[in-house]
């Protein structure tokens, strides 16, 4: 009985070292994963933040986006009406002298029998019916000058 309880007291003190082992072991990996908790604990949060800061950033650059395409709408509906606009006025005179278009249109409209006293009511007219407004009027006078310019220049 002796050797019994002595070899109990032998195992009773083995398994205490080993439970002392064992718990110092456990402490050990607790700490290891509280450590590794707390360092993903970290980066998580900084992750978070990033994802926060990119979040943000994404709807700023879409606000920007959007508002981009309403300029750029703009610009484009603002110039068509100025093209439009230009394309409505026409001028007779280019720097004080009657362009090749004016002149152009008043031979023929006196080749085509237009009187030369009538040719600048006339191309007021026409452009009047095309919904285009004329800057400028041509006289009787310039409209003889034009058509003997006109001979000169066939005859060279």
């Amino acid at each position: 009985m002796k050797s019994s309880a002595s070899k109990a007291i032998d195992a009773l003190l083995k398994v205490e070292k080993e439970k002392s082992t064992l718990q110092s072991e456990l402490s050990k990996c607790m700490k290891q994963c509280r450590d590794e908790i707390n360092r993903v604990q970290c980066k998580v949060q900084l992750i978070g933040n990033r994802l926060k800061k990119s979040r943000m950033l994404a709807t700023q650059l879409q606000k920007c986006c959007n508002q981009a395409i309403v300029v750029k709408e703009r610009a484009t509906q603002k110039a068509r009406e100025k093209a439009i606009q230009e394309r409505s006025i026409h001028n007779l005179m280019k720097k004080g002298v009657y362009s090749e278009q004016t002149r152009n249109l008043i031979h023929l409209l006196v080749q085509a029998g237009c009187s030369r006293e009538y040719v600048g009511d006339v191309i007021h007219a026409i452009f009047r019916a095309a919904g285009i407004s004329v800057i400028g009027h041509v006289s009787r006078c310039t409209v003889s000058r034009i058509v003997v310019e006109g001979y000169y220049v066939a005859q060279m």
